[in-house]
């Protein structure tokens, strides 16, 4: 993870296209010993309106690693976590 600004920023690497994809973080929760943080992509100039779900996968302290969650479940689960945390989120599940 890296700063940028005043934002704290994680970037990604896409297994299929090898690109890095950068995130801004807007919240983190700890949910059953997990760590998830809620991101936006970095785009400039454009509304935030899709928010994507980290989950924290890391092994060890010397390096983080983030996956996106996908799990349906998974997702809805941490969605309403976020949403009790902050009222002023609106997430669909």
């Amino acid at each position: 993870m890296s700063m940028s600004g005043e934002f704290k920023t994680v970037f990604l690497t896409d297994e299929e296209t090898g690109e890095e994809v950068g995130f801004e973080i807007i919240d983190a929760v700890e949910v059953d010993g997990n760590k998830y943080l809620l991101v936006v992509l970095m785009e400039e100039d454009e509304a935030q309106d899709r928010a994507y779900i980290l989950k924290d996968i890391s092994q060890d302290d010397k390096e983080a690693v983030y996956r996106l969650v996908d799990d349906d479940e998974e997702f809805n689960k941490i969605a309403v976590y976020f949403m009790e945390d902050n009222n002023e989120y609106e997430i669909e599940i």
